[in-house]
């Protein structure tokens, strides 16, 4: 009796026949051989911006918020657009070969902000006006596979207005719904938006922040200070901001930063930036109502003769006690000196005072500031001025922390 054969459908035939047709791992390896591509012909790179920008690889602008990262990407977008020197020294990066044109996705700043900066920018490197070959929408795309229409009409976008550089402003907005603590969902969005827009030609920049430890300081950000995993590493190059100071809250905008940029094509540099913003002038005319007076940008390389950044000698324990000590024996001199009333001075406790500003461990340069500023505060508080230690009604024992909350 003859053995019975297994059944096999049309899929399965199918499916086996191709399975035929595919090489075998050898063949594929000889094929994908780096000594295969000897004899190819080599791809010349090509410069946006030259040794700053590469066309068609994706670029990464990271900075925590009050960076100016928008404000330094439109800097970028006008120079693009209208052939200018980026950060308008020519000495550092030569202007771009051609006038490109350019895309801007933004979700932070609104239309009204984003066109009074690009007006001084564009005042600032010469030009009479924004240049037009600039393109702004103020809606962002979203990234992830639930929405996958939204990068279709992107690249359809791109693709008809033939955008050389998109940027995205800030990236996370674009990425609803994404576990941003997993690297394979994070690189996978971010390698879909870059294949979206390299087939059109089109080289994609994304904006995003830091982590919030990034606390401003002197030496530049890394990669890593970039806030979700797969950031890092999804960037082929990366332009990062850093305040050397912390944000003021004054009339005049003035701005030091520390900035590293970079890529895999081997170009590297750390900048030192000053940005000068001036005061808050009315505008006569336009759309926006007030305005900054200007855009003012000093720009060194690092490495440069003068621009080195000496560290400070590292403290021993025994030298910081002994300056903290000396600050804090300083603030009481200021205090006593202020406060002439005895009875003031006893009801607050000169102890307790002393055990207050060793928790709050003041030390460094501005002691002195901080001195002026405790002495000025309890001078102007009328609860401390008329408070009477034998009536508990009047004013209130606590006014010291008022005081002291400035010096944290």
């Amino acid at each position: 009796m003859a053995s019975k054969q297994p059944l096999e459908n049309d899929a399965a035939t199918s499916q086996r026949e191709q399975a035929k047709s595919i090489p075998k791992t050898q063949d594929r390896a000889e094929r994908l051989s780096l000594k295969g591509l000897q004899g190819l012909p080599s791809q010349e790179r090509s410069w946006l911006i030259d040794r700053f920008l590469v066309a068609r690889q994706p670029m990464l602008v990271g900075g925590a918020y009050k960076s100016l990262k928008t404000s330094l990407v439109l800097d970028l977008a006008i120079s693009l657009a209208a052939q200018k020197p980026f950060l308008g020294s020519d000495s550092l990066f030569s202007a771009p070969e051609r006038e490109y044109r350019v895309a801007i996705f933004s979700g932070e700043s609104g239309e009204d902000t984003l066109f009074e900066t690009a007006a001084r920018i564009s005042e600032a490197k010469g030009l009479p006006e924004v240049p037009a070959n600039i393109l702004l929408c103020t809606s962002l795309p979203h990234f992830n596979d639930r929405d996958q229409a939204d990068l279709t009409v992107v690249q359809s976008e791109l693709r008809h207005h033939q955008t050389d550089v998109v940027f995205f402003d800030p990236v996370y907005l674009c990425m609803p719904g994404i576990n941003a603590a997993s690297v394979f969902e994070v690189g996978h969005c971010l390698q879909k938006v870059a294949s979206y827009c390299l087939d059109v030609g089109c080289t994609p920049v994304l904006i995003h922040h830091t982590k919030k430890g990034s606390r401003p300081g002197r030496a530049p950000l890394q990669l890593s200070d970039l806030v979700a995993a797969g950031f890092a590493e999804f960037a082929r190059q990366w332009f990062l901001i850093r305040r050397k100071t912390v944000f003021s809250y004054g009339e005049t905008a003035k701005h030091e930063l520390v900035v590293a940029y970079g890529g895999s094509a081997g170009h590297y540099g750390v900048l030192d930036i000053s940005v000068d913003e001036g005061g808050l002038v009315s505008s006569a005319a336009g759309r926006a109502a007030a305005r900054r007076e200007r855009w003012d940008v000093t720009v060194r390389r690092r490495d440069e003769p003068g621009t080195a950044e000496v560290s400070a000698p590292k403290k021993t324990r025994g030298r910081i006690k002994d300056e903290a000590d000396a600050n804090h024996k300083r603030i009481l001199e200021a205090v006593r000196e202020r406060l002439r009333d005895v009875a003031v001075d006893q009801a607050i406790g000169i102890r307790k005072l002393r055990t207050d500003l060793k928790n709050k461990g003041f030390k460094g340069v501005d002691s002195d500031k901080k001195m002026k500023e405790v002495a000025a505060d309890l001078e102007k508080s009328k609860e401390a001025r008329f408070f009477d230690p034998a009536d508990p009604k009047s004013g209130t024992g606590n006014w010291t922390f008022k005081a002291l909350i400035r010096l944290k």
